[in-house]
């Protein structure tokens, strides 16, 4: 299960996003959640350092426990040219899968 949830302000950005997998803890019972795991949390800088993340879009679990999602940033060097982009992590740092630009 993937949550996408609100977090604390962090900088200068009114809001921001976290979104987290829940790992089942007993695969066999709906309230089994037990550990969670950050993926990527709103203002955290991308992989190549070209912006930083402030919205994210659609994302999905595999079978093995990483997240693929889509996401947008802000302060990027091309503007609107390279802000978007889908990305894929697990807790650790974020490989980028594609990037506009």
């Amino acid at each position: 299960m993937i949550l996408l949830t609100p977090c604390l302000r962090r900088g200068a950005l009114p809001a921001c996003l976290m979104l987290v997998a829940l790992a089942h803890s007993h695969p066999t019972t709906a309230a089994g959640y037990g550990s969670t795991t950050t993926i990527v949390i709103g203002g955290q800088t991308a992989p190549d350092g070209n912006g930083s993340f402030v919205g994210l879009g659609t994302h999905k679990l595999s079978d093995n426990s990483q997240v693929a999602f889509h996401g947008f940033l802000t302060g990027t060097s091309g503007g609107d040219g390279d802000n978007s982009g889908i990305w894929r992590g697990s807790g650790g740092p974020l490989t980028t899968i594609v990037r506009e630009g």
